[in-house]
């Protein structure tokens, strides 16, 4: 099973995986890129899904279909870091600090651009207000 890397980076990656599969099936090597909840074709909407919602989710693809090993790239080795029984191979990882705070970048920077005065502080609080709503 290949765990694709989070969020944005993922656009920047789907030729490589699709490479990574053809050449693990030319030497007889089968192997999926499973979609994570609410992403690509998802039912389930982004803003609604959490780290655990993916770690499970990846659990139970990997127990429904019996994989033994995995290879993650990037903030995907996030989703399978506490998997048990399987092998992982983890490529480029990224913590999720860093993750976060590229994103909060990326927000303060597209509000700035709609004229709104967001910053890396006002990001970091707005979590925690939301999660006491």
């Amino acid at each position: 099973m290949l765990v694709p890397p989070l969020f944005d980076e993922m656009n920047r990656m789907p030729k490589m995986l699709a490479d990574v599969i053809r050449s693990l099936e030319t030497i007889e090597i089968g192997s999926f890129l499973p979609d994570l909840p609410g992403t690509n074709e998802s039912k389930i909407d982004l803003g609604q899904v959490t780290l655990s919602d993916w770690q499970n989710a990846l659990k139970a693809c990997a127990q429904q279909h019996k994989i033994s090993h995995i290879a993650s790239f990037r903030g995907g080795a996030l989703t399978v870091a506490a998997m048990p029984n399987a092998s992982h191979w983890t490529f480029s990882p990224v913590k999720g600090a860093t993750i976060l705070r590229t994103m909060m970048r990326v927000k303060v920077a597209a509000d700035r651009e709609a004229g709104l005065n967001t910053s890396l502080p006002n990001c970091l609080r707005r979590p925690r207000s939301d999660r006491s709503s």
